[in-house]
C-alpha cells in the first residue's frame, strides 16, 4: 500500500468572542461571508456572535446610492434654476416693454399718473430730451 502525502494550506482569521472573550479562528472565506450576510456563528464555548456593522460592500453600495441621490438632487436644482431663469427673463422682457410704453407716452406729453395730455410736457420732452423715448435701457 502506497502512502500519499497531501499538503493543504488554510488561512485562518482570529477573533474574540463578544460574550466570553475566548480567542478562536476560522477560515477567512467563511469570516468574509459572515461579515456580508450578518448571520450567527458560535465561539468554541457556544456563545452566539455575529458581525453587526456594514461590510465593505454594503458601505460601497450605500455610498453609491447616496451619490445617485445627490446627482438627482443636483439635476433637480439645475432644472429649477433654469425654469426660474426663464421666468425672470420673461418678467424682465415684460417690464422693459412697459417701461418703453410709459417713456413713449411721457415723450408724447401724456402724464403717467393721470393719463392726461399736456402740450407743454410734450414740447419740453421733444426739444430738451429728444433721445428720451428712443433710449434703450436694456443691458
Amino acid at each position: 500500500m502506497a502512502r500519499t502525502t497531501i499538503t493543504i494550506t488554510v488561512t485562518l482569521e482570529h477573533l474574540s468572542c463578544a460574550a466570553c472573550g475566548v480567542l478562536f479562528a476560522f477560515d477567512g472565506d467563511l469570516m468574509q461571508k459572515r461579515r456580508r450576510d450578518h448571520q450567527t456563528f458560535y465561539c468554541p464555548s457556544g456563545h452566539q456572535n455575529y458581525f453587526p456593522g456594514e461590510s465593505d460592500l454594503e458601505q460601497l453600495q450605500r455610498a453609491l446610492e447616496e451619490a445617485r441621490l445627490e446627482t438627482k438632487r443636483a439635476e433637480y436644482r439645475a432644472q429649477s434654476a433654469t425654469i426660474e431663469h426663464r421666468a425672470a427673463q420673461r418678467q424682465l422682457s415684460a417690464t422693459r416693454g412697459q417701461l418703453t410704453k410709459i417713456k413713449k407716452r411721457v415723450a408724447n406729453g401724456v402724464c403717467p399718473c393721470c393719463h392726461r395730455a399736456f402740450v407743454q410736457l410734450g414740447r419740453h420732452m421733444a426739444t430738451k430730451h429728444p433721445e428720451y423715448a428712443e433710449e434703450d435701457h436694456a443691458t
